[in-house]
């Protein structure tokens, strides 16, 4: 159906006698009040149009059975504006629907018709909280749900689920990402995201941009993730980190042509004792192995690959890599080793060369991979001092060390 937006729309539904219907209810302008019945009818009627298949709610027209017979004297806007209207709708439907759009139409005298657009709930079903009760539209009226009818709007969800999804996950065994995901075959819109609570960014930041902003666009497969803290910091029993919130992600669905949204639930708490949350000995224990196992393998790939330079045998029997007799030829002639260059070095390497902590190691990582990898950038790292930040020039390669033909200084 048409939802009236303008005064014309509502003459012309006046005049064409257009009826009353599941989709369409017409109220004369004192039927909103601000007194609690008038509120509480409000809420039952939005919510009906939802749980049902949507509709339009049209205050300002005097009907007769069912038709609507003339435009009346219309509601005073200092008293009842577009704001007033919406807060009410929230603060009296739970959960709140996804898409209510509210139309103020300004009639000659210069009060204020409104058609309040409700559309069909694909995460309902939704409840007046006046009376803990659930509503549907039928037969002109906004009537009590049966329980069939409500288990049969709760698998609305089902056939769509959600585009995207919120998930808590790990990266390098102690720090806390947020994975967000379009698991779908088809375009999320107009994606924005509402966090239950200000989360404490790292280091004092704001939200990342997607987070604050939201898209246009979210593709299916599409994947991002964000840093957040580590579960040792998180957990810690002094911390004062939020460890419970949820976010609710809302966008519009191409295929049902509205705004739905799905809230996700993060529980940091969830996470203690688990294979997540582990202390660094056992984190640097697996990581030790792996990379003891890595080394075997490379050891052996060497053997099949460079006979020339298999082994060097000494007292101690070991293996020496092809890397290892150039450093040490390099050492033999007093020539500077060569620098390392950080730029996608993970944090493991910053804690083993410099000899910092994992906080540290992990935000220098950060640093390494973005436009602070200069000096003036590495020495705003925090946990960097003046002498950590000499250590860090004398071993690692910096694009500002090399001169103008690009050979390093």
């Amino acid at each position: 159906m048409v939802i009236p937006t303008t005064l014309a729309d509502l003459n012309r539904m006046v005049q064409d006698g257009v009826q009353e219907s599941v989709h369409l209810d017409y109220k004369a302008s004192p039927a909103l009040g601000t007194d609690s019945r008038s509120r509480n009818e409000l809420a039952k009627d939005v919510s009906a149009l939802a749980n049902s298949d949507g509709g339009v709610l049209v205050y300002g027209i005097e009907e007769i059975q069912h038709r609507p017979e003339r435009l009346d004297g219309g509601l005073d806007p200092h008293l009842i504006t577009r704001e007033w209207i919406e807060n009410i709708i929230r603060s009296t439907i739970s959960p709140p629907i996804d898409d209510v759009r509210i139309y103020p139409i300004e009639a000659p005298t210069g009060s204020f018709y409104y058609s309040i657009h409700s559309a069909k709930t694909y995460r309902g079903p939704h409840q007046a909280l006046f009376d803990k009760r659930y509503y549907k539209r039928h037969n002109f009226q906004s009537l009590p749900m049966e329980d069939y009818e409500i288990v049969d709007v709760r698998t609305r969800s089902r056939r769509y689920p959600p585009l995207i999804t919120f998930r808590v996950s790990e990266y390098g065994g102690f720090i806390a990402v947020f994975d967000i995901l379009n698991t779908q075959d088809v375009i999320a819109e107009d994606v924005q995201f509402d966090f239950s609570i200000a989360l404490s960014w790292p280091d004092d930041k704001d939200l990342p941009p997607l987070l604050r902003n939201g898209m246009k666009r979210f593709s299916p497969g599409q994947h991002f993730r964000f840093r957040y803290r580590s579960f040792q910091e998180l957990l810690a029993e002094n911390s004062t980190l939020a460890k419970e919130f949820s976010c609710r992600i809302s966008y519009v669905h191409p295929v049902l042509g509205s705004r739905i949204s799905d809230e996700w639930y993060i529980n940091f708490e969830a996470h203690r004792d688990s294979m997540i949350y582990r202390s660094d000995l056992d984190a640097y224990t697996k990581r030790g192995v792996d990379a003891l196992e890595l080394l075997v393998r490379s050891v052996q790939e060497l053997d099949r690959t460079l006979q020339d330079f298999k082994t060097i045998r000494g007292a101690t029997g070991l293996d020496l890599s092809l890397g290892t007799i150039i450093g040490l030829r390099r050492a033999i002639h007093d020539r500077d080793p060569e620098r390392i260059d950080p730029r996608w070095q993970r944090w493991d390497t910053f804690r083993e060369v410099l000899n910092v902590n994992v906080e540290v190691a992990s935000k220098l990582e950060s640093a390494c991979r973005t436009d602070r990898l200069t000096v003036a950038g590495i020495a705003e790292v925090p946990g960097v001092t003046p002498e950590l930040l000499v250590k860090f020039r004398s071993l690692f390669h910096l694009p500002e060390d090399e001169d103008a033909s690009g050979v390093n200084a």
